[in-house]
């Protein structure tokens, strides 16, 4: 349903997470990753040394830390990954 779509560009899988569960058995380490919500409005904070991106109206939340990156709040087929191929 519209908005945009959001690209988390080279994102070292490794340290990714979505709902606190650590994204594995993956064939790279290096993803693209698109989130296909409803963003109409990102708002933008800081905690501590974490960024937090909240989408609205998705509802769902990245957040950007320096151990790595976690999805909160997205279902499963919101959250496709284009993997990037090493040559």
């Amino acid at each position: 349903g519209g908005g945009a779509e959001i690209w988390l560009e080279g994102v070292n899988t490794g340290a990714m997470s979505a709902d606190g569960k650590p994204i594995s058995g993956l064939p790279s380490q290096q993803a693209n990753i698109v989130l296909k919500v409803s963003a109409k409005k990102i708002n933008i904070s800081t905690s501590g040394d974490d960024t937090i991106l909240d989408l609205s109206p998705s509802g769902g939340s990245i957040v950007i830390s320096p151990d790595g990156i976690s999805l909160v709040g997205f279902e499963p087929d919101e959250i496709e990954m284009k993997w990037q191929t090493v040559e």
